[in-house]
């Protein structure tokens, strides 16, 4: 009888454990990433917004996650001088092409101020 009860218990077990590997498995894929935080290709485009009709004339670059953008030729505006790329489009934050790294699709907004006369 007691050799009963002890194979009745693995049975059970076994039958408790079997349904929570199969339903909720756990561990890593065989390509050693995990999957749940794949970004296609890793990489997100950056554009440039000038504000100006030239806005389309700089080329939208396309950049590795956690890589640095190429500082684009300075646009031009009549009557304007070009300040410098920034986060937002209030341009309050300054984009800094050294240190800055991309993280998501973005765009960079140029800052203009008048010429004085």
């Amino acid at each position: 009888m007691k050799k009963f009860s002890i194979s009745l218990k693995k049975i059970l077990i076994c039958f408790l454990i079997l349904p929570l590997v199969v339903l909720f498995p756990v561990g890593c894929d065989s390509s050693g990433t995990d999957s749940s935080s794949k970004v296609s290709n890793n990489t997100f485009s950056v554009h440039f917004y000038t504000g100006t009709e030239d806005t389309f004339n700089i080329p939208t670059q396309t950049v590795a996650k956690g890589g640095l953008v190429r500082r684009p030729d300075n646009p031009t505006r009549t009557g304007y001088v070009f300040i410098g790329w920034y986060k937002d489009m209030a341009c309050t934050l300054v984009w800094t092409f050294e240190i800055d790294v991309v993280t998501q699709d973005m765009t960079l907004y140029a800052r203009w101020q008048q010429r004085t006369a």
